[in-house]
């Protein structure tokens, strides 16, 4: 409140000089967030010392959740460039009931946390995996969340849950913070009947894991095998092997046949022997960003092989619009959220497009003819 008041009145004393009002107002502005982030923090923990914090359960989309915490996130991972990895495993149930605003705050303050201890150039992800549950109206859900930071001492991680518990060190101490995140965090995940551990180590960086049991939605049915889709063959490209297996799993359920690789180059070999020995892959999925080759050059390989037949949907965790031009040149008029789920999946391949139009007749294709992301349930990155 003091660096707002001072940096008021300095701007009204400045108020000819336009580059100096305009740096003291993005002052105040920032210093204003800061206080705006205090008074809420100290809300609600009041809230939850008085026992007036309540739960309200409602039903809710999990990838839902996922996609808008990569969009409220994302202009803060761009800002300090760093790298963002969002994807998820053996996810069976994404629509369950919980309270979403809730979740929406714990894992939002577990992201803005490692974002904000994580120097520029480093990497942060957040992995939604779906564990074994001893019930049929249950599924348990671990959100890991991982970042390469500064870490934490042994001796804070004992009272990084303790309200107004901040690491005393000279790297923290330039770093704003109210020090009730944490607290506010572990009494929600408590409340949802949860819980949350931390691992963590000084200059490697840290993980927190939240465990939540949430109820299944009434009506839940396991997805349906696709008429136009069965027997198909698919191939998925995608550097991450966890992101393979996921989106593998989910094609087998409607009834495809996936075959998958962590390489573009690779992809594109297989695409050719397919091709030779008339057995097609009959849907490619495609990541953006590949280490040895990026999805799109991918693609343009791939269309010269087999033509515009098959439909190519390239994952993505960033706006489609972003790479659209891009991507239609190479011949892929189609892109799925990262991390990649059934539903938006199954919309990309049943939706109108000239890239989705199969044929009976096979022929001989003409030679002629960044910040990174991710696809899935949604994966991004």
């Amino acid at each position: 409140m003091n660096a707002i008041v001072g940096f008021t009145a300095l701007a009204a004393s400045h108020i000819d000089d336009k580059e100096q009002v305009q740096d003291y107002l993005a002052k105040i502005t920032v210093s204003s967030q800061h206080l705006l982030s205090l008074i809420n923090d100290v809300l609600d923990m009041s809230r939850i010392e008085s026992g007036k914090m309540t739960i309200n359960m409602t039903d809710v989309h999990l990838p839902d959740v996922v996609h808008d915490l990569r969009t409220i996130i994302q202009s803060d991972v761009t800002a300090k460039r760093l790298e963002l990895f969002v994807d998820t495993q053996d996810v069976v149930h994404e629509d369950v009931v919980t309270d979403k605003l809730r979740l929406n705050q714990v894992l939002l303050n577990i992201l803005s946390n490692a974002i904000k201890f994580t120097p520029s150039g480093g990497t942060v992800s957040f992995r939604v995996i779906e564990k074994p549950s001893s019930t049929a109206e249950v599924a348990n859900f671990e959100f890991r969340i991982k970042d390469n930071g500064i870490g934490m001492s042994e001796e804070f991680q004992k009272t990084v849950f303790d309200a107004f518990s901040r690491e005393q060190s000279s790297t923290v101490s330039g770093i704003q913070g109210t020090g009730l995140g944490m607290a506010i965090t572990k009494s929600i995940v408590d409340m949802m009947g949860g819980t949350i551990t931390v691992s963590s180590e000084e200059g490697k960086g840290s993980e927190f894991v939240v465990n939540l049991p949430c109820k299944i939605c009434e009506g839940y049915t396991k997805p349906e095998q696709l008429p136009e889709l069965a027997g198909l063959r698919a191939l998925v490209a995608d550097d991450d092997v966890n992101t393979c297996l996921s989106i593998c799993s989910m094609l087998r359920q409607i009834g495809m046949r996936p075959d998958w690789t962590n390489y573009g180059r690779e992809a594109v070999i297989r695409a050719k022997e397919a091709f030779e020995q008339a057995d097609e892959f009959r849907v490619y999925i495609i990541d953006w960003l590949m280490p040895d080759q990026n999805g799109i050059e991918t693609v343009r390989q791939i269309r010269r092989v087999i033509g515009s037949d098959a439909p190519i949907i390239i994952l993505t965790a960033y706006d489609w619009a972003d790479i659209e031009q891009e991507a239609r040149e190479a011949a892929s008029r189609r892109s799925a959220p990262s991390p990649c789920s059934c539903r938006s999946c199954a919309t990309c391949w049943q939706s109108p497009s000239p890239s989705t139009r199969t044929s009976t007749t096979r022929r001989r294709p003409s030679a002629t003819s960044r910040e990174a992301g991710r696809c899935s349930w949604t994966t991004t990155r």
